[in-house]
């Protein structure tokens, strides 16, 4: 995603600027060496920035998507399952979902009923069919 990648990129600057000084047989700048014992947190706080504005995006679309279709029942894949329930891929859209559903097995074939759209907020929700 264009939008993050400058959150990225922050590392790659002082990076850059260090190898340079290596390269052309300069002492690194202060400023530059000191900016690297910080940077492993703050790059960990650009990328988890980075996958909560992906996953905003990612929701938007699908709750776009789907805004015409509540009621309307999809097939789909289990994909995941964990303590939150099943993760479920739908076979005809780009969606995933979850359902808080524990009998269900890696790879079953389910049908989803679409119980709740709201683009504002980014949601869709499902229920097993």
């Amino acid at each position: 995603m264009h939008a993050t990648a400058p959150l990225r990129r922050l590392a790659d600057r002082y990076v850059v600027e260090a190898a340079l000084s290596v390269a052309n047989g300069k002492p690194v700048q202060p400023e530059i060496a000191a900016a690297f014992e910080p940077l492993a947190e703050v790059m960990k706080k650009a990328d988890a920035k980075a996958a909560q504005v992906d996953s905003s995006v990612i929701e938007l679309a699908e709750s776009v998507v789907l805004s015409d279709d509540v009621g309307s029942s999809f097939e789909g894949r289990v994909t995941d399952l964990d303590q939150r329930g099943a993760r479920i891929q739908l076979c005809d859209l780009p969606v995933i979902t979850r359902v808080a559903e524990d009998s269900l097995a890696l790879g079953d074939r389910v049908f989803v009923r679409l119980t709740e759209v709201d683009p504002v907020r980014r949601l869709a929700r499902f229920a097993i069919a």
